[in-house]
């Protein structure tokens, strides 16, 4: 398996230490909280697809019908593809398995993929984002990230019931990891 770490800094090096907002069109609250974290962790907001990093607001959605999934009315494969990490955190997502939406964007090269679905979607949200982008912005790995990020909600005493961080999940080239 490749150095997943040494690809995404790698292209960071082209991009810079951007995220790129994949946003609703009309935020809600909590979108606009962890679009500040995002500033406050260091990290440079972009539209450019060119950023190793996705950070979509925007719903997913099941098709039965079709058996796919979709970002508003577009393959979310297609929208998503291009990134190296796409970190998913919005409590409209729609999937029956989320570990079939990760391997979906791993056929498109992505290497990582973050699902936000804690059951309780508030302020602790924004506690995982800005953490878990100041990890990467200092140079941690992907999965360090996660874990610290995870690690640092679970240890603020308001957010240690596992509803506020128990659903947040990393799935990394073919594996998922808790």
């Amino acid at each position: 398996m490749p150095n997943l770490s040494l690809a995404i800094k790698e292209r960071q090096k082209t991009s810079g230490n951007t995220v790129a907002l994949v946003q609703k069109t009309t935020p809600d609250y909590i979108d606009s909280i962890e679009v500040l974290a995002i500033r406050e962790s260091g990290m440079q907001i972009t539209d450019d697809r060119q950023s190793a990093f996705a950070h979509v607001q925007r719903g997913v959605y099941y098709d039965e019908l079709s058996g796919r999934s979709f970002l508003d009315d577009a393959d979310y494969q297609n929208v998503l593809g291009e990134y190296d990490v796409v970190f998913f955190s919005l409590d409209n997502l729609q999937v029956v398995d989320y570990a079939s939406l990760a391997a979906g964007l791993f056929h498109k090269s992505v290497s990582g993929v973050i699902v936000n679905k804690s059951q309780i979607h508030d302020v602790n949200s924004a506690i995982v984002t800005k953490n878990f982008y100041s990890s990467i912005r200092a140079g941690m790995s992907l999965d360090s990230s996660f874990y610290n990020a995870r690690l640092h909600l679970y240890r603020n005493l308001k957010y240690e019931h596992p509803s506020y961080w128990l659903y947040n999940r990393l799935y990394v080239s073919g594996f998922a990891g808790n």
